[in-house]
């Protein structure tokens, strides 16, 4: 195969996001590891390697507290990078997290200063998408989303099934693009003995992402408790095409065969672990 095909070309849209070319490394134990990597040498340095563009977060572009001088300048000089390299901004979104007053969320806080701050802030991000050329703008309510996912694992530890499928509902009417929060709502349904509804989730699950190995699984161990051994089999071949590898998974198709009632497989299946 010819390696020019590995290549990354503009026409292959790949993108990336300022906010993780440009992360400096610090996490809740340590302090930054890189140096800022400013957003004007992160479209250069891209473009160099072939792709297609940048997505940002209005403060991954233009500082908070900038004056409108700083502003524009920053914005004209980013711009003049896009232009000389062909670079796009495809997508834009608002930081809504960062500054500590969101701590109690932005659209949805209960200090309607916060709430008229987000909205005037999302305002001047979605200026600045267009003025940066972007045909989408995205709203990502991590707070949000971080706390309905927590709640509902937390709810899980305590058995309360219906309360984390209320919660994990409420996470994807947030994100609905969120594949981890269908797997956990099915997983989660699965445990409450509804079968459909964790079949629905798994396969939505799928859709947004093929090749996870966990969610055939999970659909293999639905099909089971169905008495569909045949479809599990196959979801469970599936999984293993994608991770030969795992232990687990030669396992859970050693245990569906012998529920199958073929105990020869289950043999083959544990001598591959």
């Amino acid at each position: 195969m010819n390696q020019d095909e590995y290549t990354p070309r503009p026409e292959h849209h790949f993108t990336f996001g300022l906010w993780t070319v440009g992360n400096v490394g610090r996490d809740p134990f340590g302090e930054p590891v890189r140096p800022v990597l400013a957003p004007v040498r992160a479209v250069q340095q891209l473009a160099q390697l072939g792709a297609y563009g940048v997505n940002l977060h209005d403060n991954d572009l233009v500082p908070s507290g900038a004056s409108a001088s700083e502003r524009d300048r920053i914005v004209k000089e980013f711009t003049a990078a896009l232009q000389a390299t062909g670079m796009k901004v495809p997508m834009a979104t608002t930081n809504l997290f960062s500054d500590p007053v969101f701590r109690d969320g932005a659209f949805t806080s209960n200090d309607a200063q916060v709430r008229a701050y987000a909205v005037r802030k999302t305002m001047a991000a979605i200026d600045l998408g267009v003025e940066l050329g972007a045909l989408r703008h995205v709203e990502i309510h991590a707070r949000l989303l971080g706390r309905d996912i927590g709640r509902a694992a937390a709810k899980r530890q305590q058995s309360d099934l219906r309360g984390a499928i209320t919660d994990l509902s409420k996470a994807i009417e947030i994100n609905p693009t969120y594949g981890e929060a269908y797997i956990a709502r099915a997983t989660a349904r699965f445990a409450a003995d509804d079968l459909n509804g964790s079949l629905s989730d798994f396969r939505k699950a799928l859709e947004l992402d093929p090749r996870n190995p966990d969610v055939y699984r999970g659909m293999a161990y639905a099909k089971k408790d169905e008495g569909d051994y045949e479809g599990a089999l196959k979801d469970i071949s599936k999984a293993l095409a994608l991770a030969p590898d795992s232990a687990s998974l030669h396992a859970s198709s050693g245990l569906i065969n012998a529920y199958k009632g073929d105990w020869r497989v289950p043999a083959t299946g544990y001598r591959n672990l």
